[in-house]
Parts: structure tokens; C-alpha cells; sequence
């Protein structure tokens, strides 16, 4: 049972709007102990123990969904925003820039950019 969720990935350096950063805090939990607890326990069943759904926030099963990512923090942002009703369009690019020519990373970065 997979949730119905657009995924969205970009940049791990984000600038959010206030109302959005409180949103994406508020689905995850009061504390920031529960938000850490969150993230330690990694990824968790969709369905209880009983069959049954768990309860969660959408920012939760976005969390829930990509911690099992290689690069969760370039994904969880992305994802949640364009779930969310603050998404009310958007356009499909990515405008990533890497300087790697030169770099002895230049090939295999290439093998990995969406570009």
C-alpha cells in the first residue's frame, strides 16, 4: 500500500516561506524530540499490526516515504510542497548547475545528474 504521492526532488538548500516551514514542522510533530524520533526510527508500515491504516499528517508520509532515499533532504521539501495546498502549480525543470569539468568526480557526476 503505497501512498498517492507526486515525488518531487531538487536541491537540499531550500528557501521556504514561513507558513510553509510552520506547516511541514507542525505534520511532524510538537517536539523536536518527536520529529528525531521520527527520523531514528526510519521508514514504517503504511498498515498496523491490526490491518488497519496508520494515522498520519501528510508531512509524515512524505517523511515516511523518503527516508528509504539515498538523499531524503533532496527530496522531502520537494515532495511535501507540491502534495500540499501550497502547490498550486509548477513547472517541471531542474536548474541544477555543476561545475565539475576538470574534477576527478566529472564523469561519474555525470552518470547521476538529471541533465
Amino acid at each position: 500500500d503505497l501512498p498517492n504521492l507526486t515525488l518531487a526532488s531538487g536541491s537540499q538548500f531550500v528557501v521556504l516561506h514561513r507558513s510553509f516551514a510552520q506547516y511541514a514542522i507542525a505534520g511532524l510533530g510538537a517536539t523536536g524530540r518527536e520529529v528525531a524520533n521520527l527520523i531514528a526510527r526510519g521508514p514504517q508500515p503504511r498498515r498496523r499490526l491490526d490491518g488497519e491504516l496508520a494515522s498520519t499528517t501528510l508531512a509524515q508520509e512524505v517523511l515516511n516515504e523518503v527516508l528509504g532515499f539515498a538523499s531524503p533532504d533532496e527530496t522531502y521539501f520537494h515532495t511535501l510542497a507540491v502534495n500540499s495546498e501550497f502547490c498550486t502549480s509548477h513547472a517541471r525543470h531542474n536548474f541544477h548547475f555543476h561545475d565539475t569539468q576538470g574534477n576527478f568526480l566529472d564523469e561519474s557526476s555525470q552518470r547521476y545528474t538529471d541533465f
